[in-house]
């Protein structure tokens, strides 16, 4: 049946779809080329790499996921392997 609170995760999910992708379009086209992606990649790499060494490290991904989102803990260990 209808699960109100899937629907209510589900739309939030296309809003955080929405913005990266309109974070990655820098040039506004609407659409996002391999460029675009691999810059934003870049961008966010070089956020998390606290000590800029050019590696992460699970502290630094899990500083990064909490400064992106005050307040929430970051996705366990397992989950953030996608």
């Amino acid at each position: 049946g209808d699960d109100p609170a899937r629907h209510s995760l589900i739309d939030r999910l296309r809003k955080v779809g929405a913005r990266q992708f309109a974070k990655m379009d820098s040039d506004k086209n609407g659409k996002v080329t391999k460029a675009e992606a691999v810059a934003a990649a870049e961008t966010r790499f070089a956020r998390a790499d606290a000590n800029k060494d050019g590696v992460l490290t699970q502290e630094e991904l899990q500083s990064a996921a909490r400064q992106r989102r005050p307040g929430k803990p970051p996705a366990p260990a397992a989950e953030q392997k996608q």
